[in-house]
């Protein structure tokens, strides 16, 4: 709750500091309007039900390219510590792909999959996979001999271990990866839209871009930040669910 109170107050000067700016200087509203004029298009645009398929849009690419590339990261974090010659023979091509700028990747995952939804949620899963992969790797890696030795006497298998054991173990690991593939998965999804959508967040920015309206970029940065915050919130408190319960 401290560092909520915190937070918010740090926004709220914020806020207040961007107001006084404007109010100070007299900047003129197409160059920096005030929070409360965005406050206002912002809820003038939902009221007309202009934004919410925008949001919904991006929300479902972050979170079902989330889902996947965790899922993949999950399996092969778990695959590459049981297996060390095909860590070792694979690693290095994941390693290529994620230092590989994604806005660099992303004209031709869109030039393969299309316009759609399904190239966004590729360069999700592309941005989620490494850090779940990397996070769990590293727990997984450094398991007691103990607790397998453990696992072993009272006569569980390699698939039982790695549920009951194994994947609990790595929670609080598993969740920082979680955290920073949600935040990266969010801006993948605004990178695809830039270069080529229907819809999305992204896209409107660039149209609000194009067209000169400062006012809508703000509400459209305002959300996506909302939005990335929202799912880095809800991961820190699962975490915390699974982590008094199972470690």
């Amino acid at each position: 709750m401290r560092t909520l109170l915190i937070g918010g107050s740090s926004l709220g000067l914020g806020i207040l500091a961007w107001w006084l700016l404007v109010i100070i200087k007299d900047i003129e509203p197409y160059i920096l309007p005030t929070p409360w004029a965005v406050v206002q298009r912002g809820y003038h645009l939902l009221s007309l039900g202009v934004l919410q398929p925008h949001i919904y849009r991006t929300f479902y690419e972050v979170i079902v390219g989330g889902f996947l590339g965790a899922t993949i990261g999950i399996a092969a974090a778990c695959v590459f510590s049981y297996i060390s010659a095909l860590r070792k023979l694979l690693m290095p091509i994941v390693v290529i792909l994620q230092v590989t700028p994604k806005i660099s990747i992303a004209p031709l995952i869109i030039l393969w999959l299309g316009l759609g939804v399904s190239s966004k949620i590729t360069l999700v899963a592309l941005v989620m996979f490494y850090p779940v992969l990397v996070n769990m790797m590293s727990k997984l890696t450094s398991i007691p001999p103990s607790l397998k030795d453990l696992a072993k006497i009272i006569g569980m298998n390699a698939l039982k271990r790695a549920i009951k054991v194994d994947i609990p173990f790595t929670f609080p690991n598993l969740a920082t990866g979680l955290k920073l593939g949600f935040l990266q998965g969010v801006t993948a999804s605004v990178i695809g839209q830039f270069i080529g959508a229907t819809g999305g967040l992204g896209f409107l920015e660039i149209q609000a871009q194009e067209a000169a309206d400062i006012s809508l970029v703000i509400v459209c940065i305002a959300v996506l930040a909302a939005l990335g915050y929202l799912l880095y919130l809800v991961v820190g408190y699962v975490e915390k669910r699974l982590i008094s319960r199972y470690v």
